[in-house]
């Protein structure tokens, strides 16, 4: 019971920090203000409106025609859109989707301090409550969160992530795979960008994590995991395979390094707002490393996360 009550302050205090900075800054619904900045405010709240249309007004969600000339809106929809919680946008007038996508946003970093907070209270159920409850909430407005939350769908990762890691750790300690199935293809489904981006973070903790904690067991594992993300792949195919060949099909599909490197952003400069809350989070890592393990595995365990997080 007394765990319980942590879900409930991490939401009284998320939704404390919003209110706050709604009534503060004259947002919706305290204002006529809005969280839309960057991208958001050029392309994501037109889609929005598409969407709203959609399903209230005349609109097809399958073809946009009044962009130049006509696009093909599904590709649109499964890659900015997808997301249930994108459905909220229908329970506001039309004249007020601007304002009520900072609500959206706002809800999805609720969730993703409940799923942090879920995650924690599993992997490691004797964390005190007020460092449990600490990370949530860093975990939610991470630097990565206040700067991203402009391209909504972003944000869908942030909340699945840590669910994503619970069904990674059942399958790598031999235990049914079907958590981890269902978040990686709903990864899939709402951000594939990002999704294939998690890939990349499977791979690099599973090896060393098997060899140091399950090293006898790593072959039963090993298949276990290739199976769910197959499976995973495979169920979000419906979606996967129409918005590739769209995206294919676009002009940015084309990649060249010389742009990249000569851009006008510099290379560390306007990246370092995204490593404010990193410390705390590789804190994290290096707690309950060092309260949870007490062998030399764990030494070897620490200097590997360690050496990752400054590569």
């Amino acid at each position: 019971m007394k765990h319980k009550r942590d879900y409930g302050i991490v939401a009284f205090i998320v939704v404390l920090i919003f209110v706050i900075l709604f009534l503060s800054k004259g947002i919706y619904p305290f204002g006529t203000h809005s969280l839309i900045w960057g991208d958001m405010q050029d392309q994501i709240t037109a889609f929005f409106y598409h969407l709203y249309d959609s399903f209230l007004g005349d609109a097809s969600i399958w073809v946009d025609f009044t962009t130049s000339g006509s696009i093909n809106f599904f590709g649109i929809f499964t890659y900015y859109l997808a997301s249930p919680i994108n459905f909220l946008i229908l329970l506001f007038p039309r004249d007020n989707i601007y304002q009520a996508i900072s609500i959206i946003i706002a809800v999805k970093v609720l969730l993703a301090s409940l799923t942090c907070l879920y995650a924690i209270r599993t992997t490691f159920p004797k964390t005190p409550s007020y460092i449990a409850i600490l990370l949530a909430i860093c975990y939610a407005f991470s630097g990565y969160a206040i700067v991203m939350y402009q391209i909504t769908a972003w944000m869908d990762i942030v909340y699945l992530f840590p669910i994503l890691w619970l069904g990674l750790k059942k399958v790598l300690d031999g235990e049914k795979p079907y958590l981890y199935i269902v978040t990686l293809t709903l990864s899939f489904i709402l951000c594939f960008y990002l999704a294939i981006l998690m890939l990349l973070f499977i791979f690099f903790l599973t090896l060393p994590y098997l060899w140091f904690f399950h090293r006898e067991d790593m072959k039963k594992s090993l298949v276990g995991l290739g199976v769910g993300t197959l499976l995973s792949v495979l169920l979000s195919a419906v979606v996967l395979v129409p918005s590739y060949i769209q995206i294919s099909e676009s002009s940015r599909m084309a990649f060249d390094i010389n742009e990249l490197l000569n851009s006008k952003f510099s290379m560390i400069g306007d990246k370092v707002m995204l490593f404010c809350t990193a410390g705390v989070l590789l804190g994290c890592v290096i707690y309950f490393l060092v309260r949870d393990y007490k062998t030399s595995k764990n030494h070897t365990f620490f200097w590997y996360v360690i050496s990752s997080f400054v590569i």
